[in-house]
């Protein structure tokens, strides 16, 4: 072989090895009708990159939840200390931008989670399996784009609503306990303290 080919082979080996050396994942996800769940996307890297940035597209009946629905740029929250998120609507699917604060702020944190996001399924959300596709992957290394793995998707299973909104134990049931923290029976008369209220029998 001559040389150059043996050169060209070794580039082309390098830069598909570097391509694949930091990449997002994400589990599964089980959702009921009318109900939320989180969605984690998980951050892996050999070297240290400082920004990420990803499209999200979700199944019919499934969106990201926000505090206010009326704007088309939000703030989420991620565990790498010192990044910002900013997650754009783009009509059909999602942008989630995450970004260093400052210059000072250190390397994302591989082999952690990047970032939750949070789902919200319709109560007339189609049941049954479906996928989320995370495509457009990049990285950014000091202002030097770094290319992430390929597109990948996500199950994402809508299972029907349980219509059990919250558990409340029952007030009449709950322990009693007098002005000394003592348990009291239920025939005690006088201030009582019950489910943290005080109450006068």
């Amino acid at each position: 072989m001559n040389k150059n080919k043996i050169m060209l082979m070794v580039a082309t080996l390098f830069v598909a090895c570097n391509a694949m050396a930091q990449k997002l994942t994400a589990d599964a996800v089980t959702i009921a009708q009318g109900e939320k769940a989180s969605l984690v996307v998980n951050y892996e890297a050999t070297e240290g990159l400082t920004g990420a940035q990803f499209n999200i597209t979700l199944p019919a009946g499934v969106e990201l939840e926000f505090d206010d629905a009326e704007t088309f740029d939000y703030v989420y929250s991620t565990t790498q200390k010192g990044y910002n998120v900013n997650i754009k609507d783009q009509n059909g699917y999602n942008t989630v931008i995450i970004s260093r604060k400052s210059n000072k702020v250190g390397a994302l944190t591989s082999g952690t989670e990047l970032i939750t996001l949070s789902l919200a399924a319709k109560a007339d959300a189609a049941l049954g399996a479906a996928v989320a596709k995370i495509s457009g992957i990049k990285f950014a290394k000091t202002g030097v784009s770094v290319a992430g793995n390929e597109d990948f998707e996500v199950a994402i299973t809508v299972t029907e609503a349980t219509g059990i909104n919250s558990i409340e134990a029952n007030a009449q049931d709950a322990p009693a306990y007098n002005l000394a923290g003592q348990k009291v029976n239920k025939g005690f008369k006088g201030l009582v303290i019950m489910n943290g209220k005080k109450i006068v029998k």
